[in-house]
This record gives C-alpha cells, structure tokens and sequence, in this order.
C-alpha cells in the first residue's frame, strides 16, 4: 500500500531500501546478543536465548519468508547489503564462538569454538528455512531442539530447563 514516489522519496534506489529492510528485519537478533552479554546470562543460557531468538526472528508467515529468500537472494549483488550480512553473520557466530569457549572452558573440556558456531549458524539456518517452507514436516520447537541437541553433543547439558522447556 506504499506508492513507489513515497519509497523513492526515503531511498535513493532498492539497493538502498534493501539495505534498510535488512537492518530492520535483523534488529532483533541484534538486540538479543547485546542483552545476553550482559548479566544474569551465562554461557549456557546465553546460547540457548541465541538460538531462540533466531527461530522467534520476525514471525512465521509467508511474507516474512519471501522478505528472507530475497534478501538472501540480494546479498552477493549489493555491496553494502553484503557489508551489513557479513557485519551481523560475524556479532552472531562471536556471540555464540564467546559462549562456547567459556561453556566449554568451565567443564574442562578443549573445542574449537569459532568452528561450532560457524556449524551452528548454519544448523539454525537451514532447519529455519525447513521450518518455515514446511512447519507441518518440521517445526520451529523440533528444529530448536535439534540445534539444543547439536551443543550438547559438544558440551554437555545445557540446561534442565531447557529440556523441560522442549517437552512442554
């Protein structure tokens, strides 16, 4: 319901409201990594809220995916949609990389974090895109516990309320 002179006003071009719609679309993730930096969150916990938030990310409906595909879409042809993915895929993987290396330095354990978060960014991902084309085949709570499931083949336990949380 937007006329293109409106958009054409506030843009200088799609690449520009692209960009844009990026930025919002992923402001939620952002701010759920800046806020889990901060107490009460531990390693564990914070990497649960992480993986939460992504399958939370923006809802479920057709048109939030479609938004997506494009934008995936977008990102190898527009530089600075590229630069704002690359920005945000690398405060998600260290958030997560950070909370690996002192979940598993706490339990002794030695893991090459960057390389866990860089497979679970990828896990989340692909099981979100399933998720979202076929909630019927996979839902978002199944494709939850899978990425929950991934860490603590890796890690441990994370939580006993993040299992009770996966039943109810």
């Amino acid at each position: 319901g937007v006329s293109q002179g409106l958009i054409n006003h506030h843009f200088k071009g799609k690449e520009e409201l692209l960009v844009c719609v990026y930025d919002v679309l992923t402001a939620f993730l952002v701010e759920t990594v800046e806020a889990t930096r901060k107490p009460p969150f531990d390693p564990a916990h914070r990497l649960i809220m992480l993986i939460d938030a992504n399958f939370d990310l923006v809802g479920s409906g057709s048109s939030q995916l479609r938004a997506w595909l494009a934008l995936w879409g977008e990102i190898s042809a527009n530089p600075d949609l590229r630069e704002l993915h690359k920005e945000r895929y690398a405060e998600f993987k260290s958030a997560i990389a950070d909370s690996v290396a002192a979940v598993a330095a706490a339990r002794g354990k030695t893991i090459d974090a960057n390389t866990v978060a860089m497979m679970l960014v990828s896990l989340i991902d692909g099981l979100w895109l399933e998720s979202r084309l076929d909630p019927d085949a996979l839902s978002p709570k199944a494709a939850r516990s899978a990425c929950i499931e991934f860490l603590e083949d890796r890690l441990g336990p994370l939580s006993d309320k993040t299992r009770l949380a996966d039943v109810g």
